[in-house]
């Protein structure tokens, strides 16, 4: 993503999220899962993609169940009571009612990049029109 696009990567595949002032944040953290890719920085979230390999470049909307399930899928809090499980789901229900969120198929080459940055693109040029 560094490499075709206008991307910095914070995180490979365990960002830290949290919320102020109604804005969620992604953070870099240590614990960057499979390959040690982080940096000590954050960034304002806009949306979030669930990325996969596909046979062509395919973005894809998630409605609010599919993204509250891929969320819960993806966490590495460890939950000790019942009351955590409520405060987790709650915190995770309310950042997919304000997060775009997408399941991206993607090819692994720069037609990926390309392709995500002109849709994301058009969004925000519907968005301000």
């Amino acid at each position: 993503w560094e490499k075709y696009g206008a991307a910095d990567v914070i995180n490979h595949d365990a960002p830290m999220i949290t919320c102020c002032n109604g804005r969620f944040y992604c953070h870099g953290n240590p614990w960057s899962g499979s390959v040690d890719c982080y940096k000590q920085t954050s960034s304002p979230v806009d949306y979030l993609l669930a990325l996969s390999h596909g046979q062509e470049n395919r973005l894809m909307p998630l409605d609010e169940k599919a993204a509250l399930r891929f969320m819960l899928t993806q966490s590495l809090v460890r939950l000790q009571t019942d009351e955590d499980m409520a405060l987790l789901v709650e915190n995770m229900q309310r950042f997919v009612q304000t997060v775009p969120m997408f399941h991206y198929a993607c090819l692994p080459n720069r037609s990926a990049v390309y392709t995500l940055q002109n849709h994301l693109t058009s969004q925000e040029d519907t968005h301000h029109a």
